[in-house]
């Protein structure tokens, strides 16, 4: 007998608190109504809205990395195209100097016109890259610009190493016409 009171407090003690529990749960449930059909759409269309949004926000990002890294390519082509342009100036000059001295430097001085000519070709590259620069965030297809800014700067280069290689054959020719004629 002793311990069928016992057996029947715990018994009524468990039910009570499950009961206590049932009614925490009801409650929350009551506030919480299973979605239909058309909720749970609403649901999934907020939830692919945002992932779009998510993704709009990387492209963009990544727009922006690729414009600023652009930028940064541009600049320094634009400097190495700038350091070419004033030592082929001060190539020129000495031909200019070297012709009133009556020197036959006809090779050196076509060398370093075809460095010029060179020259100018990148500066005009790197100016149709920045234009492709500044389409890049209105582009339907940014990868497509990307790539030709991409083949336009490495012309730029290879135009440019052209234009080194010619600037240094016309300072050798120079040299060679001013050793000979000392």
């Amino acid at each position: 007998m002793k311990y069928t009171k016992i057996l029947i407090v715990a018994a009524t003690f468990t039910f009570v608190a499950a009961m206590v529990a049932m009614l925490f749960v009801g409650g929350v449930n009551a506030q919480q109504t299973a979605p239909n059909a058309e909720d749970r759409k609403e649901i999934q269309q907020g939830r692919e809205e945002a992932r779009d949004l998510k993704n709009e926000d990387r492209k963009a990002t990544r727009i922006t990395r690729a414009k600023l890294r652009g930028q940064n390519i541009i600049e320094r082509a634009t400097i190495r195209i700038d350091k070419l342009e004033k030592l082929n100036i001060k190539a020129t000059d000495l031909t200019q100097k070297m012709q009133e001295k009556e020197i036959d430097i006809t090779l050196a001085t076509a060398s370093l016109q075809a460095a010029t000519e060179k020259i100018a070709l990148a500066r005009a590259s790197v100016s149709e890259a920045k234009t492709m620069l500044d389409q890049l965030e209105n582009a339907e297809d940014p990868l497509a610009v990307a790539k030709n800014f991409k083949s336009k700067m490495t012309e730029v280069y290879k135009t440019l190493v052209d234009a080194r290689q010619s600037m240094k054959e016309g300072i050798q020719l120079l040299k060679s016409a001013k050793t000979t004629t000392n």
